[in-house]
């Protein structure tokens, strides 16, 4: 039985040499927590930019030459929560601005590229696609039902449909789902806007804090 407990707790001689080599050895393993930490952040930055395109740093995105576009880091409600360039076409960007409020989560992602495909056409080609993509979805009622002025630039179309939401119970995770699109041309370039998801019933603070988005960022 004494030969047992040596065995599992050591003799005081061993017990010394493992109290001094404790602070290496906590060292050793906060180096390896930060290795992979380091490797995580990496992972996901790699997994944060789409395909075909790599994430801009905040002094990069301060300005679209082209466009002399801004995009600022804060617009009312929302806040920048990325931005990319294109990998075969650097002049290419897409910005995504996360909304701040309680209502609902929304990120609206922002989209300027050059392109043959006129607005009109451009938000045909998108209703046609998520149309078929979900049977039971239906163009809902113009946005200027929402706000008299409300994209007044924009070609738009606005589509509702039930669509999974991963944290209601499993019996409840279709609900009425509403999702936005815009396009429209600025400088020689074609702007696509396109918003996540989010519940019909808070349109009316969605829509407007859109509205007052895009005004800020591409004034007449």
């Amino acid at each position: 039985m004494t030969n047992r407990i040596l065995f599992v707790f050591g003799d005081a001689q061993n017990d010394q040499v493992w109290f001094h080599r404790l602070p290496s050895i906590m060292t050793s393993i906060c180096s390896l927590l930060s290795f992979m930490t380091a490797v995580a952040l990496f992972c996901c930055g790699c997994r944060t930019a789409a395909p075909g395109y790599r994430s801009l740093s905040n002094s990069e995105i301060a300005l679209h030459p082209p466009t002399r576009l801004a995009f600022p880091l804060r617009i009312g409600p929302f806040q920048r929560s990325f931005a990319q360039q294109k990998l075969d076409d650097p002049k290419s960007i897409r910005v995504g601005y996360s909304y701040e409020g309680k209502h609902s989560p929304n990120i609206i992602t922002i989209t300027v590229e050059r392109s043959n495909v006129s607005p009109a056409e451009m938000i045909w080609s998108l209703k046609q696609a998520f149309t078929t993509a979900n049977p039971d979805a239906a163009i809902s009622a113009p946005l200027s039902a929402d706000s008299p002025a409300l994209l007044h630039d924009w070609q738009t179309v606005a589509i509702d449909y039930y669509g999974f939401v991963a944290d209601f119970p499993p019996s409840m995770r279709h609900q009425p789902q509403r999702r936005l699109y815009g396009a429209r041309t600025y400088g020689g370039y074609t702007l696509l806007l396109d918003s996540t998801p989010f519940y019909p019933d808070f349109g009316n603070v969605i829509l407007p804090a859109t509205d007052r988005l895009v005004s800020e960022l591409f004034p007449n």
